[in-house]
Formats: structure tokens, sequence, C-alpha cells
């Protein structure tokens, strides 16, 4: 594969994998005071039609062909779309204060 297309690839797996995020929460949304049942096949429609269009855009873009950090650019997408920046820095200040506590545990 040329390093253009490996590239778009990624880039467009990322964007989707935001897209993914927004559209999951929007039917979240929808789908909250319905019935068990309804709940269950709305998904299941929902998860097969967004598989459908990322081979679709998969298609397009590279002739189909999907490995396995393209769908990990989804998944940062995703994750990158779900978390809020100030989430995100408290995590991050949390992880680095652990650090610098072990690292000074481990210096004495």
């Amino acid at each position: 594969m040329q390093n253009e297309i490996q590239l778009l690839s990624f880039f467009a797996s990322f964007i989707f994998g935001i897209f993914f995020a927004f559209l999951n929460d929007l039917n979240n949304k929808l789908i909250a005071k319905g019935k068990k049942g309804f709940k269950i096949a709305a998904t299941i429609l929902f998860i097969v039609n967004i598989s459908l269009l990322y081979l679709f855009l998969m298609y397009r873009i590279n002739e189909g062909v999907i490995h396995l950090y393209f769908l990990l650019f989804v998944v940062l997408g995703y994750v990158a779309r779900s978390y809020k920046p100030k989430v995100l820095t408290k995590t991050v200040k949390k992880v680095s204060n652990y650090l610098k506590k072990v690292k000074n545990k481990t210096n004495t």
C-alpha cells in the first residue's frame, strides 16, 4: 500500500472514530426511553449500519483493505471524542503525580 493512501486511511479512520462517537451518543439519546426489545433491535441496526459505512469508506479510499491499526485509529478517534478535556487533564495529572510518587520511592 502506498504511503499516501495509508496516511489517508489513518486520518479517515480517526475522523470516523469521532463521527462514530457522536452518532453513538445520538443513538443512545434516541433509544433511552424505549422498551428493551426496541433498544436491542435499534442497537443491532446501528452497529450494522456503522460497520457497513466504515467498510464503504475504506473501499473508496484503499479498495477495502482494513488493517488492525486502522481500527486502532477508529478507537483513538472514539476516545478522543468521548473524553472531555477537563477529565483528560485531571487524569493526566493524577497519573503524573502517581508516577512521581513511585519514582521517589524507588530512588530512596
